[in-house]
């Protein structure tokens, strides 16, 4: 499953540099439903791959505190957060929910706001019930985003069409819990 969000226009390559969406506001849900029993629990195991801005979440439960230092700012090694909301909607939040056990999942809460872009590539298990919906989502309450102006690219998934934003998720393994 994935979203991308791509730039209009012709984006900019400069450090921090910004475009606008396709659609204002930009929001995009892409669903699937688990497969399985309905009722038993499954720990699933995500990769959660992409290029996306930081953004902040307030509250939530963080398993990996872990920082890494970039040009003087700690952020968070694992930008994945359970629960929680978002710090600034202006700063897209990319989150996974799943509908049994009912659980909000935040992509790429960094803990700081700011003009760049952070490649993702980590996975997480989660438990989910068979016959779960699971929704990818992403919502930006204002015109624009910050576009990969690095042109970051990962391994194996295609990039966003015109230096936009995008994250795709893909199940690694699933198991009765």
């Amino acid at each position: 499953m994935s979203i991308d969000d791509p730039c209009t226009g012709a984006p900019s390559t400069a450090a921090g540099a910004t475009c606008n969406h396709v659609m204002v506001p930009f929001h995009v849900t892409k669903e699937v439903t688990l497969a399985g029993t309905p009722g038993v629990i499954y720990d699933v195991t995500v990769r959660i791959r992409g290029v996306v801005e930081p953004t902040r979440v307030n509250g939530g439960t963080r398993a990996n505190t872990a920082t890494v230092n970039l040009n003087g700012r700690n952020y968070r090694a694992v930008p994945f957060t359970a629960g929680g909301t978002p710090g600034d909607l202006t700063f897209q939040p990319w989150l996974l929910s799943v509908s049994n056990p009912p659980a909000v999942f935040y992509l790429n809460d960094y803990q700081l706001t700011e003009h760049t872009i952070f490649k993702l590539d980590y996975q997480v298990t989660l438990q989910m019930a068979g016959n779960a919906k699971v929704a990818l989502d992403v919502n930006d309450s204002n015109d624009h985003e910050i576009d990969n102006y690095a042109k970051l690219s990962v391994d194996g998934i295609p990039p966003s069409n015109n230096l936009g934003q995008f994250v795709q998720l893909a199940v690694v393994s699933v198991k009765a819990h």
